[in-house]
């Protein structure tokens, strides 16, 4: 797999149910698309004999982040669209199954979580079995929480669900906010976004005119800006861009490409200005990324 993966179910005591939020289980998944995802699920699914077909029934909480790639999600007999920024929430005893379409790229991000909090929320209406779907977009706030939990899941250090649960009700205040914020926009304004995000996916590896492509969705490209800047607070291109540095950041961390492998695979300009806009934007340099020394040409920059 050249992908990766992590999952791990985690225990919790008394004093952690006493926190009223406690997490069960944290999981964070990349796949190239040439992997096959009903694999994955099958060997994660390994000496328990859960067949693909039945799909999933949960008995916990959980947020699923998808960060990059389109795909489906299905349950109660209706099969809903995924693309990057879509998070779904589900409550105990949904039983569902989601996944990437063929050929497409997947990096997906879970969190389970139980708990008299959640459960509070459920009974409040903030939680809905008919309202699952939520699309938040591509936001380093959703992403730098997801990182934080895998991390924090991976060390397990003492004290660790207090602060996993911490990270949960802030996920979920976020959702929350933003799901509110979407509100605001109308059908037909989603619909231009939704579009344009399936497009800025398809178009990692290569260039986009986006100007171009607001005139091909019969709307100017200053309508088309400020509709996105509503949606996102980003421009289109900023938007963009985010998502080339985000699937940056993944090349970088597998290690296999150079920095200026990395920036030609997804065609920016020159690998200097790749370099430049990828420490502006992280804090660090392309070749320091994930803490690790990566080959780089562009020694002048460092």
């Amino acid at each position: 797999m050249s992908g990766s993966q992590f999952f791990t179910y985690l225990t919790y005591g008394t004093r952690d149910e006493a926190w009223k939020i406690f997490c069960t289980k944290v999981g964070n998944l990349r796949m190239e698309p040439d992997e096959n995802y009903r694999e994955v699920w099958q060997e994660h699914w390994k000496g328990i004999g859960k067949p693909w077909e039945e799909g999933t029934l949960r008995h916990e909480f959980q947020c699923i982040y998808i960060t990059q790639g389109t795909g489906w999600f299905s349950y109660k007999g209706k099969k809903h669209r995924i693309v990057p920024g879509t998070i779904i929430t589900l409550v105990p005893g949904i039983r569902y199954w989601y996944g990437p379409d063929d050929n497409s790229s997947w990096t997906e991000y879970v969190v389970g979580f139980k708990g008299e909090y959640p459960e509070d929320l459920q009974r409040l209406g903030y939680f809905s079995d008919d309202n699952v779907i939520k699309d938040v977009g591509l936001r380093e706030g959703f992403v730098g929480i997801f990182t934080e939990l895998v991390e924090i899941a991976k060390e397990q250090r003492a004290g660790f669900q207090h602060v996993l649960g911490s990270d949960i009700m802030v996920l979920l205040a976020k959702i929350n906010y933003q799901t509110q914020q979407d509100s605001q926009l109308h059908e037909h304004e989603l619909e231009l976004i939704e579009h344009a995000k399936i497009k800025f996916q398809e178009h990692l590896y290569s260039t986009l005119d986006i100007e171009s492509m607001a005139c091909s969705m019969n709307v100017s490209y200053t309508t088309f800006r400020d509709i996105f800047k509503k949606y996102s607070d980003l421009s289109p291109y900023q938007y963009f861009l985010q998502m080339k540095l985000n699937k940056a950041k993944e090349l970088l961390s597998e290690g296999n490409l150079t920095v200026k492998e990395v920036s030609f695979k997804l065609a920016f300009d020159n690998p200097y200005y790749f370099s430049r806009f990828f420490k502006k934007k992280s804090g660090v340099s392309p070749s320091r990324w994930n803490g690790r020394e990566i080959e780089t040409d562009l020694d002048f920059l460092e």
